[in-house]
């Protein structure tokens, strides 16, 4: 049933919805390729490490972060 509730779902999405998806979705795979595919987005802030502290922000934000070892990899 659920699987049947999200085809509907995407049937429904605007092209700037399916965008915004695409955009997301990229987002989420590099947090699996870098390793930190575990978080939730309801964790709170204060419960990271340093390591997954660095991750915070944006992508293009990340990128230009030249401390960042995750600016590195998504440049």
């Amino acid at each position: 049933m659920e699987n049947e509730t999200n085809k509907t779902e995407i049937k429904k999405l605007t092209p700037d919805g399916i965008a915004i998806a695409k955009q997301v979705s990229s987002y989420l795979r590099i947090m699996v390729d870098v390793g930190i595919g575990y978080l939730s987005f309801s964790r709170k802030t204060d419960t990271l490490s340093g390591g997954e502290v660095v991750f915070q922000g944006t992508p293009q934000e990340i990128i230009h972060c030249d401390r960042s070892k995750t600016g590195r990899y998504l440049k």
